[in-house]
């Protein structure tokens, strides 16, 4: 089988020294990223509708379900209970290898643009204030890291 994407891309990749000089091209792949998340989650909720027993589009349990762990989990339910006997195997894998990037797409949904100089622009997590005893920590984080 043809891999969808690399081994391990879904892992969070080292901090580069240096960030993008023009901002534009960061937001602009923030915005591609969850945008295309969205797209999946979409196809996702459409095929949970069609592993459930319901009228179509009357189960609105998945739009319902807080995070994306959580909608994984109902929906692998869904696919164990295969109550319409499809075969689910290929969507099974394709499932498991979002829920893989999930961790991801949180760290760029909710992670921020810094600028930082001559290093330039970086996306960096946004909890720069949560820890006040280390003031160079978010450079840290960001560059050293």
């Amino acid at each position: 089988m043809t891999e969808i994407v690399p081994p391990d891309s879904w892992l969070q990749r080292p901090r580069r020294i240096t960030g993008d000089r023009d901002p534009i091209a960061l937001f602009c792949a923030v915005g591609l990223s969850l945008t295309m998340w969205e797209t999946i989650e979409g196809g996702i909720s459409v095929a949970y509708i069609g592993l459930v027993d319901t009228e179509p589009y009357d189960d609105d349990r998945y739009f319902k379900t807080p995070s994306f762990e959580a909608r994984y989990k109902l929906v692998k339910k869904a696919i164990d209970t295969n109550i319409n006997a499809k075969d689910c195997a290929g969507f099974s894998a394709l499932l498991d290898l979002v829920f893989k990037f999930s961790p991801r797409r949180h760290e760029i949904a909710h992670g921020r643009v810094f600028n930082m100089g001559e290093q330039g622009y970086i996306i960096g997590p946004n909890n720069s204030l949560g820890n006040r005893s280390h003031p160079l920590r978010l450079a840290k984080i960001l560059i050293i890291n």
